[in-house]
């Protein structure tokens, strides 16, 4: 198998996405790395075409220690709460027919990036589903050094009061320079990532409301004016948020390595072990 200037083989980048998934633990940008970071793609995984519903899970079978009654009456109860709840959205899904959730997410987070000169921002993109083959061939024909997979969500939570966002943001090193600097920083993950990290944001329609019916219709009346709020304000906040925290991790790696190389400073202290969530 052949690689090209230290870019690295489809097959370790494979891993490395499907990786993100596994565990959950959050790993910080390192300054070491932002530093070698010369080009970036970013991939927005969104493969819902609108909004999700939630729903409170039954949890007879973990109350009553399990078996076979207790789970079957969870698998009922979540059923008929499932259902309810798709009929009670179908107002909210209605009135947004014609809004394009993806158009703002993808808008928000590429303004927020490029505000980060140290990104080196090179292109941000839509992936239309989360089959992981599809998302390893993207990171994979990506030229850039390095890559943000941002795995995204929105739903209406399972009272119908708030309206959520949410993503997991994996960052994978494409260059071996990138890969020693994140083995370097995280030996306890393998493959290695720059970066992980997951947000969630909500907001309100206000209320109070006499019961979810209500609350739905507080979504879907004037054409879904609050509900489009509420998705634009949320793509907003979390591309903020992301990109408040790859600065401010990098800020705190680079006073975490000033500090350890100050005379008189400790030696570091062996890094903590992670299991591969497999």
């Amino acid at each position: 198998m052949t690689k090209s200037k230290g870019f690295l083989p489809t097959a370790v980048l494979a891993a490395a996405v499907l990786s993100g998934c596994a565990g959950q633990r959050i790993v910080p940008m390192q300054d070491a790395a932002a530093s070698r970071i010369k080009s970036t793609d970013v991939i927005v995984v969104l493969p819902q075409q609108e909004i999700k519903t939630e729903i409170t899970q039954s949890n007879v079978a973990q109350a009553t220690g399990g078996g076979l009654i207790p789970a079957l009456i969870d698998l009922a109860v979540n059923k008929s709460r499932a259902d309810d709840a798709e009929t009670t959205v179908v107002g909210v899904r209605n009135a947004l027919l014609d809004y394009d959730f993806s158009k703002q997410i993808l808008t928000n987070i590429e303004q927020q990036l490029r505000q980060l000169a140290w990104i080196n921002l090179q292109a941000v993109r839509l992936e239309t589903t989360s089959a992981d083959d599809k998302i390893n061939d993207a990171v994979a024909r990506s030229t850039a050094n390095a890559v943000l997979v941002v795995r995204t969500s929105y739903s209406v939570t399972a009272d119908f009061l708030r309206i959520k966002v949410t993503a997991l943001v994996t960052g994978h090193p494409k260059t071996d320079e990138l890969v020693a600097v994140a083995k370097q920083a995280r030996p306890d993950i393998d493959p290695p990532l720059l970066y992980r990290n997951t947000f969630i944001v909500s907001n309100g329609a206000g209320g109070p409301f006499a019961n979810r019916d209500a609350a739905a219709k507080a979504w879907a009346d004037d054409n879904g004016k609050k509900a489009r709020e509420a998705l634009d304000q949320g793509a907003a906040d979390l591309a903020e948020r992301l990109a408040t925290d790859l600065e401010r991790a990098r800020a705190r790696a680079r006073a975490a390595e000033a500090a350890a190389t100050a005379p008189g400073a400790p030696a570091p202290a062996a890094p903590a072990t992670e299991s591969s969530g497999r």
